[in-house]
């Protein structure tokens, strides 16, 4: 097969993945999700309405550090928590209690269809009074350059999407991110990135018929073109944490990626890279694996950790974690949590 025809029938694909999405979405076809109360009211800061859309699942490690950090720039968090046994909805709601802007939304299912809950809520968000921008952002990801951020939409027009690049974050040790000062003092950035990955930032007024495709990666209006804005500012990314989130997130990951209906092309491939080291080693993650795993999460680096991290050092104000007598560090729970609804859809 020749470069052009292939580049053809890529382009073919990808327009098909999303006139489907477009049609199954416009008929309905999607998950059962807790409806957003239209009465809620986001209070702009820095001249900017800015508002973000997370979906968690056992996220207690990371879910104190996400709001601490990108409270600097986020002026209201949307957070859909798709059924967590550990620690994170009783951390949210401290948090909420401490008096940050967090509007939790429950789900809960065994499996779901990213794309189609973030289109839903973004859209959803977009439409409340006194939000100008939507980030549908992981809890693993964060923006440290707040002031950069805000002084960048300014150059966001309404009628263009943003794009921010990842930067990838690789832990020193399995229990760093238990520290309050880990971001100051426990990670190294990847300087050349392996597949360079950006996510989406979409101004209100698009965001009555934009949709988010899979990974909140892009975002398309079905009818017509979307110009692109890239940020110079970097959304950096830590993925991988300690050493039993990934031993169970990259299992669990696994068995929903082999159940799952509907899957994208490439979906789901680093939960089965994942999970098949961990069985290779005996279940076991040591700090080395961590690291690897970590560097690797995206796409195999061709250069060597040595030549290819930096210490990274952030300008950040220091916060204290308050909640970490909630963190059940408990691996157990999630395991029977993913059986009893594997068992319960078996039995419908």
């Amino acid at each position: 097969m020749n470069k052009e025809l292939f580049l053809f029938l890529k382009i073919i694909y990808k327009y098909w993945n999303r006139l489907k999405f477009s049609i199954r979405y416009g008929l309905g076809i999607r998950p059962n999700m807790p409806v957003l109360e239209k009465n809620i009211i986001v209070k702009p800061s820095l001249k900017h309405g800015i508002a973000s859309f997370t979906m968690m699942k056992d996220e207690e490690d990371i879910v104190e550090h996400f709001i601490r950090i990108n409270s600097a720039w986020c002026c209201h968090f949307f957070i859909y928590d798709d059924g967590s046994s550990d620690g994170t909805v009783d951390i949210i709601a401290k948090l909420t209690e401490e008096g940050f802007p967090i509007t939790l939304l429950k789900g809960g299912g065994l499996t779901y269809q990213q794309n189609y809950i973030s289109t839903y809520y973004v859209r959803a968000i977009a439409a409340l009074e006194g939000v100008d921008f939507v980030f549908p952002i992981d809890s693993d990801e964060f923006i440290f350059e707040s002031l950069e951020f805000i002084a960048e939409l300014n150059l966001l027009r309404s009628d263009e999407i943003g794009y921010i690049n990842w930067r990838s974050l690789v832990p020193s040790g399995g229990n760093v991110i238990y520290s309050s000062s880990a971001f100051s003092t426990c990670f190294e950035s990847v300087v050349v990135e392996a597949a360079p990955s950006q996510k989406v930032v979409i101004p209100a007024k698009l965001g009555a018929s934009i949709y988010i495709e899979m990974g909140n990666h892009s975002a398309f209006h079905f009818l017509r073109p979307l110009k692109k804005y890239f940020f110079q500012v970097r959304l950096s990314h830590v993925p991988v944490r300690t050493c039993s989130q990934v031993l169970v997130k990259s299992l669990i990951g696994s068995y929903k990626f082999r159940i799952k209906k509907n899957k994208s092309r490439g979906e789901g491939s680093h939960w089965l890279a994942m999970a098949k080291r961990c069985r290779e080693n005996g279940y076991v993650v040591s700090d080395g694996d961590l690291r690897s795993i970590s560097y690797n999460y995206v796409s195999p680096h061709v250069l060597s950790m040595g030549e290819n991290l930096v210490r990274f050092s952030p300008t950040l104000d220091f916060y204290e974690l308050k909640y970490d007598k909630l963190l059940k560090k408990n691996i157990i729970p999630q395991f029977d949590d993913f059986v009893l609804r594997v068992l319960d859809e078996v039995g419908r």
